[in-house]
């Protein structure tokens, strides 16, 4: 069976390892983007040239060039419908809102155990 594709948007080295390990050890495709205008990027470089698509985004909050917020409002006012799970360290109520209010459909606080991605 194909590997489900994931996109981990992460700017910190460590995590990006740590994460990136767990998830292929599961039997998943990852992709790498270090802030949320390089995930926008990948997310329409995939759709236009009809590559397999990405089963979900882990977007992590604060990165920079731009943060997780504003990389999910830029993709979902372009009608990208892939699950977004936001990544962070905070779970604070204000962040679960805002997350929810830009189109995020979870938040995962890290460090994560293990992450399962139905498409």
């Amino acid at each position: 069976p194909k590997k489900l594709r994931i996109l981990l948007v992460e700017d910190n080295l460590v995590c990006q390892r740590v994460t990136y390990k767990m998830l292929n050890r599961n039997n998943y495709s990852v992709d790498i983007a270090n802030h949320g205008k390089e995930a926008v990027d990948m997310v329409e470089a995939v759709q236009q040239q009809q590559q397999q698509q990405y089963a979900c985004i882990l977007m992590d909050i604060i990165t920079p060039v731009m943060n997780g917020y504003e990389a999910t409002q830029i993709l979902r006012d372009r009608g990208v419908k892939i699950p977004i799970l936001a990544l962070t360290a905070n779970s604070f109520e204000s962040d679960v809102k805002k997350a929810k209010e830009v189109g995020m459909d979870d938040f995962l606080t890290k460090p994560i155990k293990e992450v399962v991605c139905n498409h």
